[in-house]
């Protein structure tokens, strides 16, 4: 409890830092609370590490160390306010102004709360027990410097993507990436430094059983890990079923819901700090509910509504300025999205797979200037121009199961920012764009499956030929040959091709290819003819490729 409310201490003190130093706050009139603010939390910061020391034998201390960690939560969400602002102001043009009096008037009041919380607090008698340190290190590198003292456990838990409550306690261990945003540049992305956190969790054992398929993870959560995260969370996670829930705390900030439970109603009248809400699968929870928790959870980051029943979603979607990920997989009733989610400047993932009756995208989607992931599922035949091409932060792209789609955004130009993206079950969709040119893309990832227009590779992916490092191609049955134009990508490390019948052969100056390290062929029954070890005619191409296999992807 203590490391977690280190962590958070020395990440709100850097933003503090930050934000105070805006020449906004100075005309806010709040410069001079947030210098305040900063130093009492600066006191309390340095005694934490001396709070986990003695917090084991001392049962007040761990009260103390949990009404501590929930005013910092709350501060965080204090200061996401002026982020949300700051965004809003990028965007101004598009929507009526805010009101600055009412902001100001807000979130002044909310900084003065903190303080006086805190300030308790400091004034707690735990407080005086406690020893400054000064030894400011990361939480990961106070992690990394005990190393030595984990252990690997043996019996594995259920895959995660399964267990709903096992992905919100891994959700619960992957924010404190979050603390690492300060020193994200533009060469190491926040993706990047998830990833990094997840090989550091992977290296300690806490996750087993790890398949890397280069678009994703799977893997396997030990039950020891997953009780020992639950303890942390100490009451911030609710699971809520057809059994109903007692003793629900009003900390609760991350709430699911598993079956048509028959307390929902009681249950949120109890809470108003939700940043968590996932629902799945549940019948009996209708737009009223989902309306009631917009009203009351104006803090929620994380919205999931899976495989729900509700044709449309209320427009006051459209408040929750604090959103990060809305996913909406599954939903096929829903027809429309309302305008007003484009208002939502914070969102960063947004996911709409499996919504196949979806007639369009709502109109405004290049307003959604944070959005870095989209899943896209839709009965469009084509995409507007002004839309999903013009998300210049966007770093994944998926367009799945989009029956009638014939084109991708002609716009795609402007996604200089895209890393990853997907193509999967669009039967009518041609990748050769009109008015061919060579499009600047910065692609690492990139796995087509399912596109049976598809006779060639189209030639605008050239433009992704100093990037590219993962290419998978599945299920397209009248794909003829692979370009030679490929064998100048010098970055590519895998090529994976899986059930492309009509695939014969490999470029010829494929041993230009220094950086591959693995070929992966199945389901293409001439191609791997052509590629055996020592007797196959393609396989001088691919012999300096220390990994050929023909087994499925």
């Amino acid at each position: 409890m203590a490391e977690l409310a280190f962590s958070l201490a020395a990440k709100l003190i850097e933003r503090l830092s930050s934000i105070a130093s805006e020449e906004i706050c100075l005309a806010w009139g709040v410069q001079a609370d947030l210098q305040k603010l900063g130093r009492t939390m600066s006191t309390i910061r340095d005694v934490l590490l001396d709070a986990e020391e003695k917090q084991a034998r001392n049962s007040g201390l761990r009260i103390w160390l949990r009404q501590l960690k929930d005013v910092f939560l709350d501060a965080e969400d204090l200061l996401d306010e002026f982020e949300c602002e700051a965004l809003r102001r990028q965007v101004r043009r598009f929507f009526s102004r805010s009101n600055p009096v009412a902001f100001d008037l807000r979130v002044g009041h909310g900084i003065k709360d903190i303080r006086a919380r805190l300030q308790e607090l400091k004034e707690d008698k735990n407080f005086d027990d406690l020893q400054p340190c000064h030894h400011h290190a990361h939480l990961g590198d106070h992690l990394r410097e005990n190393r030595n003292t984990t252990h690997s456990f043996v019996r594995a838990s259920e895959v995660i993507g399964r267990d709903t409550e096992k992905n919100t306690i891994v959700d619960l261990l992957m924010q404190q990436g979050d603390d690492h945003q300060g020193g994200v540049n533009g060469n190491v992305s926040s993706e990047d430094v998830g990833e990094l956190y997840f090989k550091e969790l992977w290296d300690r054992s806490f996750f087993q059983n790890v398949k890397d398929c280069a678009f994703f993870y799977q893997f396997d959560m030990h039950d020891l890990i997953h009780d020992l995260v639950q303890s942390v969370a100490q009451g911030e996670s609710l699971t809520v079923d057809s059994a109903g829930t007692k003793g629900v705390s009003e900390n609760v900030r991350h709430l699911t819901f598993l079956e048509d439970g028959q307390n929902v109603s009681t249950t949120l009248q109890k809470l108003n700090k939700v940043r968590t809400l996932s629902v799945h699968s549940c019948e009996n929870i209708d737009q009223s509910f989902l309306s009631t928790c917009i009203s009351r959870f104006k803090y929620l980051r994380c919205l999931g509504l899976v495989n729900a029943s509700w044709e449309l979603l209320p427009s006051s979607i459209g408040s929750l300025k604090h959103l990060r990920s809305l996913i909406l997989a599954g939903n096929e009733k829903i027809t429309a999205l309302p305008n007003s989610i484009c208002k939502l400047q914070s969102l960063q993932t947004l996911v709409l797979s499996g919504c196949v009756n979806l007639e369009e995208l709502p109109r405004d989607m290049r307003k959604l200037i944070s959005l870095r992931s989209l899943v896209i599922t839709t009965k469009q035949s084509s995409f507007p121009e002004n839309g999903v091409g013009c998300l210049t932060s966007l770093r994944f792209l998926v367009i799945m199961e989009c029956s009638n789609l014939t084109c991708l955004p002609r716009d795609m130009s402007y996604l200089t920012s895209l890393r990853t993206l997907v193509i999967a079950i669009c039967e009518q969709l041609d990748l050769v764009m009109e008015n061919y040119q060579v499009i600047s893309l910065r692609l690492q990832k990139l796995w087509i499956k399912g596109v049976p227009r598809m006779v060639a590779l189209p030639e605008w992916f050239q433009g992704a030929a100093n990037t590219l490092q993962v290419l998978v191609i599945e299920d397209c049955e009248n794909l003829e040959a692979l370009p030679g134009w490929l064998t100048s990508f010098k970055s590519l490390r895998r090529l994976k091709l899986k059930s492309c019948p009509k695939l014969l052969s490999l470029p010829d100056e494929m041993h230009r290819l220094t950086a591959l390290t693995e070929v992966r062929i199945a389901d293409c029954p001439d191609l791997e003819r052509r590629c055996q070890h020592d007797t196959g005619e393609d396989w001088p191409k691919i012999s300096h490729v220390p990994n050929v296999s023909f087994e499925g992807l």
